[in-house]
């Protein structure tokens, strides 16, 4: 959710009740399931501007690429809150295969 994006908030009756697990600072995303590491290129120099300014997770490692660009290494325990996330970037960013992975 982005906050910042909030133009009204109404309170209401009706609670919702659901468990989340304990955030870890070191890892991007809330944890629902194993830890897995991806490789995140940002092609476009604003967008890899965007994301080297910010920490997504302690254990991030960022990686210049010769031509400009990045290749942003993230720990998650959430793939499809990073699918969505790398998404939101368009054609600017793509995952990279890992070791083991397959083809989507």
């Amino acid at each position: 959710m982005a906050v910042h994006r909030i133009l009204d908030v109404m309170l209401t009756e009706h609670p919702v009740r659901f468990t989340i697990p304990e955030a870890d600072p070191g890892i991007f995303g809330l944890p629902w399931h194993e830890l897995r590491t991806f490789r995140i290129r940002f092609a476009s120099r604003s967008v890899a501007d965007y994301v080297c300014e910010r920490i997504w997770a302690d254990s991030q490692r960022l990686e210049a690429l010769p031509k400009g660009g990045q290749i942003l290494h993230i720990t998650t325990r959430s793939e499809p809150e990073l699918t969505a996330w790398v998404r939101s970037f368009g054609a600017d960013a793509e995952r990279l295969l890992e070791d083991g992975d397959v083809p989507k």
